[in-house]
Formats: structure tokens, C-alpha cells, sequence
């Protein structure tokens, strides 16, 4: 939001990024992705998986 988000790189670059964070993280136990915006979409018009959605699929479902 507010041009944090120009292109899908930009998003997986943050996303890859957070995931790092929220592993070193003690109390924090999963967490959900919300497609609110340009780019951050983890499935196309036809429902198959973005690359973002791949990566977010291959995430573990909890810790």
C-alpha cells in the first residue's frame, strides 16, 4: 500500500523477508497473507498459483 508494493518482486522480496523474521520469532505461531492489493495476489483469474502463492504454499502451515 501507498507504492510499498510497484511490482511482484518487490512483494516476494518482503514476503521472503518476513517469513525469515517470523521464524526467529518466539511467540509468533503462524500467520495469514491478506491479497488486499496490486501484486499481492497468490492465485491468477484461472486460480492456478502466482509465484508468490507458490512460495506461500511451500511455507510450513505452522511451526
Amino acid at each position: 500500500m501507498n507504492a510499498s508494493n510497484p511490482d511482484v518482486a518487490t512483494v516476494q522480496a518482503f514476503y521472503t523477508g518476513a517469513v525469515a523474521m517470523f521464524a526467529k520469532h518466539p511467540r509468533l505461531e503462524r500467520y495469514a497473507w491478506y491479497q488486499w492489493d496490486t501484486n499481492n495476489e497468490l492465485t491468477n483469474a484461472d486460480h492456478s498459483l502466482t509465484t508468490l502463492g507458490t512460495v506461500y504454499a511451500s511455507e510450513p502451515s505452522t511451526r
